[in-house]
C-alpha cells in the first residue's frame, strides 16, 4: 500500500471515529446534566481529569516509543522494534502497579483525617478505579503505537476508537439507568480491558514477530528513549493543563456550573480541530517513515497536506463557531448553559492557535525532534493555569478565556520558532508541495 493510500485510509478511519465521537459527545452533556444535574456533572468533569494527569506518569515513553518503533521498522530493524516495545511495556506496568498501590494506600490513610474523611469516603474508591483505568490506558497506548509503527494505523485506530466511544456510551447508559460515578467507572474499566485485549490480538495476527514479554527488554533502550520521552511528555502535559486543568480551575475559582459551561463551549470549539486532526494523526507514522528514509519530497507533501487542512477546515470553522457557537451550546444543552458571545470569541481565538501549535508539534514528535519545544509548552501551560485562577475569580469566565487564549498564542509562537530553527524541510520543497494539486506517490 502506498503512502497516499495509507494516509487516506487512516484519515477515513479518523473521520468516521470523529463523527461517532461527536455524536456521542453531543448526547453526553444533555444526558449527564439531565440525570446528574449541572453541579454533579461539573464534579464528574473534575474527577474525570484524574486519568489524564495520571496517564502522564508514563513520562512520554509511549509516544517516544511509537516514533522510535516507526523509524526502526521503516529501516527493517525488527530487533530494535522488539526491544523498544518490550522495554517500554515492562516500564509502564511497573509504573502502573506503583501508582495503583500508592493511591490505594493514600486513600485509606486519608480516610482517618477529619479534613479529608468526607471527600475520601465519597470519592476514594472512584479515585482508585480511575487510576486503574489510567494504567489500562497506558498499556493500550503502547500496543496501538506498535500497530501504527508497523503500517497498521487504520485497523488499530478503528478498533481503539470504536471501543473508546463505547466507553462513553457505557457511562451515558449507566447515568440514564440511575447509577452514579462508581458504576460509570466500572463500565469504563471493563470496556478498556476489552479494548486492550482486542488490540493485542490484532497485533499478534498482523505482526507475529512482535509480542509482549521481557526477553528483549533492556534498560539500555529505556535510557536511550529517556530524553525524547521526557520531551514528548510536554505535549500531553500542556494539553492536560490547557483542557482538563482549566476545567478544574474554573470549578474552583468560579463554580461547578461555570466548569460545565467552560467544558461545553470548549467541546463545541474542538469539532473543527478534530477534523484537522483526522489528517494529522494519520500522517504522523508516514512522516516518521519518510524522515527515516530522508525522503524530503514526501516530507514536504505531508506538511503541505496538513497546512491545507488548516486553511480549508480550521479557519472557516473558527469563524462559524464565533458567529453561532453561543446559540449552538444553548441548543445542545437544552438551554441550561448560556455562554456569553465574548467568551465564545476568546475560545475561538484559542482554538486556532491551539490547533496550529499542536499539529506542528505532532510532526516534530513524529521525527523525535520535539525536544526544543518541551520547555516552552510546559512552562506556558503551568503559568496559564496559575494565572487563570485569579483571573477567573476576578473576571469570571472572561478571565479564564483570556488566560487560555494568551497561553495558546505563546505556545504557537514557541513551536513555530522551534520548527523553523530545526529546518526539518527546505523551504523550496515546502513551496513545491503547497503548489501541487494532486498528490501521487
Amino acid at each position: 500500500m502506498t503512502i497516499r493510500r495509507r494516509i487516506v485510509s487512516g484519515t477515513a478511519v479518523n473521520a468516521a471515529a470523529l463523527v461517532l465521537s461527536a455524536t456521542v459527545q453531543l448526547l453526553s452533556v444533555p444526558v449527564l446534566i439531565s440525570n446528574w444535574g449541572v453541579d454533579k456533572y461539573g464534579i464528574w468533569l473534575m474527577l474525570i481529569t484524574i486519568p489524564t494527569y495520571f496517564a502522564l506518569s508514563d513520562f512520554g515513553f509511549a509516544s517516544a516509543a511509537t516514533s522510535d518503533m516507526t523509524i526502526h521498522a521503516a529501516k527493517g530493524q525488527r530487533g530494535f522494534v522488539r526491544a523498544t516495545f518490550q522495554s517500554v511495556w515492562l516500564l509502564l506496568n511497573a509504573i502502573s502497579l506503583g501508582l495503583v498501590g500508592l493511591v490505594a494506600v493514600v486513600a485509606q490513610a486519608s480516610s482517618n483525617w477529619r479534613a479529608l474523611a468526607w471527600w475520601t469516603n465519597q470519592y476514594g474508591g472512584i479515585l482508585v478505579g480511575l487510576v486503574l483505568f489510567c494504567a489500562l490506558i497506558m498499556n493500550t497506548r503502547l500496543i496501538l503505537g506498535a500497530l501504527r509503527a508497523t503500517q497498521n494505523y487504520a485497523l488499530g485506530t478503528a478498533i481503539h476508537e470504536t471501543l473508546a466511544i463505547l466507553e462513553t456510551c457505557g457511562v451515558l447508559l449507566s447515568a440514564w439507568a440511575g447509577y452514579g460515578f462508581e458504576e460509570a467507572v466500572e463500565v469504563m474499566i471493563a470496556l478498556r480491558l476489552l479494548n486492550l485485549g482486542m488490540l493485542y490480538l490484532v497485533l499478534r495476527y498482523n505482526v507475529p514477530w512482535l509480542r509482549l514479554g521481557v526477553a528483549h527488554a533492556s534498560i539500555t533502550h529505556v535510557k536511550r528513549l529517556l530524553a525524547p520521552s521526557l520531551a514528548a511528555m510536554a505535549v500531553p502535559l500542556a494539553l492536560a493543563l490547557n483542557v482538563q486543568g482549566m476545567v478544574v480551575v474554573t470549578g474552583l475559582a468560579i463554580s461547578a456550573s461555570a466548569a460545565a459551561t467552560f467544558a461545553s463551549v470548549r467541546t463545541v470549539s474542538r469539532v473543527a480541530i478534530q477534523v484537522v486532526g483526522a489528517i494529522n494523526r494519520a500522517s504522523m507514522p508516514e512522516f516518521s517513515a519518510a524522515g527515516a528514509r530522508d525522503n524530503r519530497k514526501s516530507l514536504a507533501k505531508i506538511v503541505g497536506l496538513n497546512l491545507a487542512s488548516v486553511v480549508v477546515v480550521l479557519i472557516p470553522g473558527a469563524v462559524l463557531f464565533t458567529l453561532f457557537g453561543s446559540r449552538a451550546v444553548e441548543i445542545w444543552t437544552n438551554n441550561k448553559v448560556h455562554p456569553e458571545p465574548i467568551f465564545v470569541l476568546l475560545i475561538a481565538i484559542s482554538m486556532i492557535a491551539h490547533a496550529l501549535w499542536y499539529y506542528t508539534s505532532n510532526l516534530l514528535l513524529a521525527s523525535n525532534t520535539h525536544g526544543r519545544v518541551a520547555p516552552v509548552l510546559v512552562t506556558v501551560s503551568i503559568l496559564s493555569v496559575l494565572a487563570a485562577f485569579p483571573a477567573g475569580a476576578t473576571f469570571g469566565l472572561y478571565g479564564i478565556g483570556l488566560a487560555l487564549a494568551l497561553a495558546e498564542i505563546i505556545c504557537l509562537l514557541g513551536v513555530l520558532r522551534a520548527a523553523v530553527n530545526l529546518d526539518l524541510l527546505r523551504m523550496e520543497d515546502l513551496d513545491h508541495a503547497l503548489r501541487v494539486r494532486v498528490w501521487r506517490q
